[in-house]
């Protein structure tokens, strides 16, 4: 592109355009115009419509738009600030946009300086080129990072794992019941997809079968690309989780074996810390929405050359590789979230390239620099910490801020069956509760209950609601008559849930600053249904201020520094302004105020469920009052703290015994 892109004037005369392209052409520019100012000889214009041209299927032109424009990422280091190129291309009328990404090579002659310098993707993921890749990542991995572990010493194999083999010319595989063997094995994560299109799974009536082989040609697509990468680098085994417990068939099963089933699930599923924490990798299909799609994608890439009046010149394109884990297929999967966090290895496959995580180091093929491509979406690419590598004070920080980032993650994830929602996710508490060595209820941890207690739904979330008991046959050990999960925890909500509090707090929460207090501790987190506290039950002590619904929705929501965040919307005509609701102190760390909003469902065993929680930012303001020579004044010193932490200055509170349910 150039000054002279949509004028009619001679497109040949040299203009600036590293200068123009900075910042003067963000907006949408018209193909047709690209394409005459191509046709009139502009270089620059040329190399544009080339990489259009291959990535894009252009029918009518005059429908094509595109924008591209150089960005200046500053740095918050001192490695100096980051350009790089944005170029989309898409159909007006379209939703689908195509993002190209424009880069030189570190030898090769470029016109533009602004161009990043990266590496070439190999033709596809299955390609020599990409096992040597992973090879290298892996003995670097177990050569120099001892917080991955060096699976020197071969593991216990899961229950059962499918043994393929060590001959890529043998299509057999089978399942093996493992007995204590030991090995090295590869596990898979996966979506599932239409049930209806992974006709080979485990149950009660091909378990014999199985046994002695599978047919590989009769697996899905997925399946026999990981046997393939399997084989491949030298493992002999893999555990896939259709084939190595043992599901339900609706046609088929007789009561046994529905039961058989059950309880295969129930036992295997409490080992997922230990079936992902051992594997030697874990292969994640991450672009497959279902067991057919396959792990193994090709590449695109082009390269353009030609002449200027500095010489010759290389640059090359290809479609961007998406980095943003949170919109991969199988990472809006519930189930998967600790699949990735335990394994203390992960390759996830890509639609154009893999992707390495470990505990010790992340990075992909396309070799995008630190301030670009995974380093841009740290929160999704992390994994629990060695429990050896850490010493008690330090675990319990970085376990606490993990946890938050984890669900905040995880709340936005979808399920096939609700009460699933703290069983997803349980391989990950039995981790953490190696060194967290404290009871964990419902979602929550007892060393950091106040903290815990303060979760918030995502402002404008459409989805959030709360999740009601509908049938009693599908109880958790969380559920109440009335409520799926209690309502004091983040997983009665569907929806995307976060905690509204700094790094700062959660790194020194003083004990004066803590407000409420647990006052009884039973083993909730046993499968005991007769303990004499139901576990959906939480008892505190706590100061407890009056209120009604209606004065809290009238609080201001990011504005003055109150905050009122309701747990789920339509509050008013569900429950009435004239709602009484009790708002229970938890937290105040000087200029900070945080409270629970409590409605009362039983007042003569004082018996209440949350419905929101309640912040407060004592921030300075301007004194209405300059003559008294102090310019600045705190919020509470001019109008008072908020009436839902005292009712007045001269108010006497009181503190009170409650139950959470």
């Amino acid at each position: 592109m150039c000054y002279n892109f949509e004028q009619d004037v001679n497109f040949e005369q040299d203009v600036n355009f590293e200068q123009d392209a900075l910042a003067t052409r963000p907006m949408p520019q018209a193909y047709p115009n690209l394409l005459r100012s191509a046709i009139n000889g502009c270089y620059r214009c040329q190399i544009l419509k080339s990489v259009i041209d291959s990535f894009y299927d252009v029918g009518n032109p005059y429908k094509i738009e595109f924008k591209f424009a150089v960005n200046c990422e500053p740095s918050r280091d001192e490695s100096g600030s980051r350009m790089f190129p944005e170029f989309e291309v898409w159909d007006v009328g379209k939703p689908h946009t195509v993002y190209i990404d424009l880069y030189r090579t570190a030898d090769d002659p470029c016109p533009w300086e602004f161009l990043e310098v990266k590496a070439n993707l190999p033709r596809d993921t299955a390609s020599p080129a990409s096992y040597s890749w992973v090879q290298e990542q892996m003995k670097t991995c177990l050569g120099l990072h001892p917080q991955c572990g060096t699976c020197s010493d071969s593991p216990v194999l899961p229950t059962r794992v499918l043994d393929v083999g060590s001959n890529s010319n043998d299509n057999t595989i089978r399942v093996l019941e493992t007995n204590g063997l030991r090995g090295k094995y590869f596990a898979l994560s996966h979506c599932w997809g239409n049930p209806e299109l992974m006709p080979t799974k485990l149950t009660a009536h091909t378990l014999k079968d199985y046994r002695d082989k599978i047919p590989y040609g009769s697996l899905p697509q997925t399946f026999q690309d990981a046997v393939t990468f399997t084989r491949t680098m030298g493992i002999q085994y893999l555990w896939i989780d259709s084939l190595c417990i043992i599901q339900r068939d609706s046609n088929k099963d007789s009561l046994e074996d529905g039961q058989l089933a059950d309880q295969d699930w129930i036992r295997e599923s409490g080992m997922m810390c230990s079936v992902f924490d051992n594997s030697r990798l874990t292969l994640a299909a991450a672009s497959s929405p279902g067991c057919t799609g396959g792990l193994f994608f090709s590449t695109k890439t082009i390269r353009i050359r030609g002449t200027n009046a500095d010489g010759p010149y290389q640059i090359y394109a290809r479609r961007e590789p998406n980095h943003n884990a949170e919109e991969f297929p199988l990472l809006k999967r519930g189930w998967v979230m600790q699949e990735s966090l335990l394994a203390p290895r992960t390759l996830f496959f890509g639609e154009s390239e893999l992707i390495w995580l470990c505990r010790g180091h992340r990075t992909c093929q396309c070799s995008t620099g630190a301030k670009g491509g995974l380093a841009r979406f740290p929160e999704w690419y992390i994994k629990l910490p060695n429990v050896n590598q850490l010493n008690n004070h330090s675990t319990r920080l970085v376990y606490m801020k993990m946890w938050y980032k984890i669900i905040a993650n995880y709340s936005a994830t979808s399920l096939t069956n609700q009460t699933d929602k703290l069983t997803a996710i349980d391989g990950v508490v039995q981790y953490m509760r190696r060194l967290r060595n404290c009871e964990y209820r419902a979602g929550l941890w007892c060393d950091s209950l106040p903290l815990d207690l303060l979760w918030s739904t995502e402002i404008g979330d459409r989805e959030r609601l709360r999740m009601n008991q509908r049938s009693l046959s599908l109880r958790t050990l969380w559920s109440s008559d009335k409520w799926l999960f209690p309502t004091w925890s983040w997983a009665s909500i569907h929806g995307k849930v976060y905690w509204p509090i700094g790094e700062d707090l959660i790194e020194n929460c003083p004990a004066e600053a803590v407000h409420v207090k647990l006052i009884e501790e039973h083993p909730t987190d046993t499968q005991d249904h007769h303990s004499a506290c139901p576990a959906y039950e939480l008892k505190l002590c706590g100061v407890v201020v009056p209120s009604s619904l209606g004065a809290l929705q009238k609080v201001p929501i990011l504005a003055g520094g109150w905050f009122y965040f309701p747990d789920w919307d339509d509050q008013l005509s569900d429950l009435g302004s004239d709602a009484k609701i009790a708002c229970l102190r938890v937290l105040s760390t000087g200029y900070e105020y945080h409270s629970l909003a409590l409605l009362c469902v039983d007042e003569d065993k004082s018996v209440y469920e949350r419905i929101g929680v309640l912040y407060f930012k004592d921030v300075l303001c301007a004194n209405p009052y300059p003559n008294s020579g102090t310019e600045l004044k705190r919020k509470s010193e001019i109008e008072g703290l908020p009436f839902w932490w005292e009712v007045s200055k001269d108010w006497k509170p009181n503190e009170i015994t409650m139950t959470l349910v």
